[in-house]
């Protein structure tokens, strides 16, 4: 598959799988601080993320430009969904887990999960984004799927991590459209808003963990802002550990 950047140069990206080019995934190992830190340090799900490539090797995508480097990447996992709110997984932790569930007990899935959308830092802001997204929608419908579900995370709920989670997603801009962008660019491609995951990712790790990811120390017990995060970490230094649980915001994308 063909794409084309949202930049005045029109660069031509090509699309290829992790099952043909397993040597891109150095490439896009090597792009830096494109996660918090704790993000790559969750729990079951997250150390399960390597087995869930190679069981579907053809649903972890690489957009290559005509040097043959990466601008992108994304990763989706097929699942059995039944199609309401009610039976979506938990958040991004769920999805993963019951897509290799669904894949072991022999389930024919009926939509994928996108877990991983990610532009290369060089070419941030020139619409790849938009691009790993309709190649993540393209490859479930050619599998037969039909819906690309998205456990989304704002890009910048960060910045207001005090904010409840429900009222940042309402946020507005002038002309309507939603404040976050990672949101906005979704509803652009015609996905709706399903329901709020207000635990999809849960990172528990002692409080030296922390304070290597974060740069911070913690003297007491109470909720702490780090950098990164959508909401406070939760410490407990009796117990010598901190608790993250990630909202995400699940939207659908309907597929033909």
């Amino acid at each position: 598959m063909i794409v084309r950047e949202s930049h005045p140069k029109r660069r031509t990206l090509r699309v290829v799988t992790f099952r043909d080019r397993p040597d891109l995934l150095g490439a896009v190992a090597a792009w830096k601080n494109v996660w918090p830190d704790f993000l790559l340090h969750g729990q079951e799900a997250r150390r399960r993320f390597g087995e869930a490539r190679k069981a579907f090797p053809d649903f972890f995508l690489f957009l290559v430009d005509g040097a043959g480097r990466v601008a992108g990447s994304g990763f989706a996992a097929p699942l059995a969904w039944a199609g309401t709110a009610e039976t979506l997984p938990e958040g991004w932790d769920g999805a993963l887990l019951q897509s290799l569930d669904d894949h072991a007990a022999g389930r024919a899935p009926t939509a994928a999960c996108a877990l991983s959308a990610i532009v290369a830092p060089h070419r941030q802001g020139r619409g790849v984004g938009r691009q790993v997204l309709a190649a993540l929608r393209d490859v479930a419908a050619s599998h037969g799927l039909g819906a690309l579900l998205a456990p989304v995370r704002p890009t910048l709920k960060s910045l207001y991590p005090l904010a409840p989670f429900e009222r940042y997603i309402e946020w507005k801009r002038a002309d309507g459209s939603p404040f976050d962008p990672w949101i906005r660019l979704h509803r652009s491609m015609g996905a709706r808003v399903e329901h709020i995951a207000l635990c999809s990712m849960v990172v528990r790790a002692p409080l030296r963990n922390w304070e290597q990811w974060t740069g911070l120390r913690f003297p007491e017990s109470g909720p702490y802002v780090v950098p990164g995060a959508l909401c406070p970490i939760l410490v407990d230094c009796d117990r010598d550990e901190a608790l993250y649980e990630e909202p995400n915001l699940w939207m659908i994308h309907r597929l033909a």
